[in-house]
């Protein structure tokens, strides 16, 4: 039963519950120190028990609705006294694949979380792995509610991730506050994912993806080449104008991918030094503490 809603059930037999009406200041304060060590023995992180506390502090919202809240939000009581496993995020990825957007992106939010390596082709391309994930590729978090295929709770494609890791997570600061920079954020992750991603380096990387036929592969992998330096000039092109980040004045998880493609640049051996722009892009990403852990724990560099 919702236990946001009186429902049938208890309109019908309960009578509704009476608000809490407190004697003196000592028995709010009683209370309050109670609450207050229940949630720091929840598990709950700290910005959620501070806000919470903050509530039932100023009285917006009474002391058992807010715990019922809790309880909808989280699957657990904040009587108990240890977080279950199930509510720690699961990170499935490949050293520098396009899951690397999404692995800077969790350190940046700072949360707990597991991972787990699914190498590109051997390990995405297994049985175990495809019934985890039918689509058979990473990035993948396990601990988001939902299913669309798949593992319960697994949320997939790296766009889905890093919004839904910028919207879950404010405090990080990986999304523009406004909605127009916001549009800006999605506008760069559907061209560096779709176009530059999914179509040109795919082309020169996976070619059997657009022919049937073996003999065409060269020629389709020399067409992606030749549309993927379009894109990077037109990425250089946006980021001359003097912008330090993709969406201008704010870090956001459109940066991680441009970091992501600048490597895979480097990979397929061009010479990604005379894109000056994104290449001081580049190195402001490294040096931000969570990109060097995550370039240092997945054995990558940028060249």
């Amino acid at each position: 039963m919702d236990p946001f809603r009186l429902g049938n059930y208890r309109s019908r037999y309960r009578r509704p519950r009476q608000p809490t009406r407190w004697n003196s200041a000592s028995d709010v304060a009683a209370h309050d120190l109670d609450m207050s060590r229940k949630l720091e023995r929840s598990g709950l992180s700290i910005r959620d028990a501070r806000r919470t506390r903050g509530l039932i502090r100023a009285r917006r919202i009474s002391a058992v609705s807010q715990t019922r809240l809790l309880e909808c939000r989280r699957g657990y009581n904040v009587n108990r006294v240890t977080c279950p496993e199930a509510n720690v995020l699961k990170f499935f990825y490949s050293p520098g694949a396009c899951s690397l957007t999404v692995h800077i992106a969790l350190e940046e939010v700072g949360v707990p979380y597991e991972k787990e390596v699914v190498k590109t082709g051997e390990g995405t391309n297994s049985p175990a792995w495809k019934k985890i994930n039918p689509k058979g590729y990473v990035p993948a978090l396990l601990g988001v509610p939902g299913n669309i295929g798949g593992m319960d709770d697994l949320l997939t494609e790296a766009n889905a991730i890093l919004v839904y890791l910028g919207r879950k997570y404010p405090e990080a600061r990986l999304l523009p506050p406004m909605p127009e920079g916001e549009a800006r954020c999605m506008e760069w992750l559907g061209f560096l994912s779709g176009t530059v991603h999914g179509n040109s380096i795919a082309q020169i990387w996976r070619p059997e993806r657009f022919v049937l036929s073996e003999k065409d592969y060269a020629s389709v992998s020399a067409g992606g080449k030749a549309s993927l330096l379009k894109r990077f000039d037109y990425i250089e092109s946006l980021l001359a104008d003097g912008r330090d980040w993709a969406v201008p004045d704010h870090y956001s998880v459109a940066d991680t991918y441009l970091i992501t493609i600048y490597r895979w640049g480097n990979r397929l051996e061009l010479d990604m030094r005379k894109y000056a722009a994104w290449s001081n892009h580049s190195k402001r990403m490294l040096e931000r503490p969570a990109v060097a852990r995550v370039f240092e724990q997945e054995g990558i560099s940028l060249e």
